[in-house]
């Protein structure tokens, strides 16, 4: 016959690990939230604005901080400096 191992009645909860899991989701979910909205002002750039040349750098600037954001531990500082940048382009292409 097989054994049966049950795990103990006191054992506890690995709440260091899920705290750091639901806080890398958290900065994920700001991150993916920061990123939509600043590829929804690219769209306006573009489409409203006529603005080719500030588009296409907001968009670099996006991608290249969405890719440092996902690689260095879900970073969000710099994609919301980079959504300030894209809304001043916005103002400017659309004024």
């Amino acid at each position: 016959m097989a054994e049966q191992v049950m795990a103990s009645a006191g054992s506890a909860m690995d709440y260091e690990h899920h705290e750091k899991t639901y806080d890398r989701f958290l900065s994920l979910l700001i991150l993916g939230i920061i990123h939509v909205v600043t590829i929804v002002l690219i769209v306006a750039i573009f489409g409203l604005g006529g603005a080719l040349w500030l588009g296409s750098i907001a968009l670099a600037l996006t991608l290249a901080t969405l890719f440092y954001g996902l690689f260095r531990q879900s970073r969000w500082g710099p994609s919301a400096v980079v959504l300030g940048i894209t809304f001043v382009f916005f103002l400017f292409a659309v004024a």
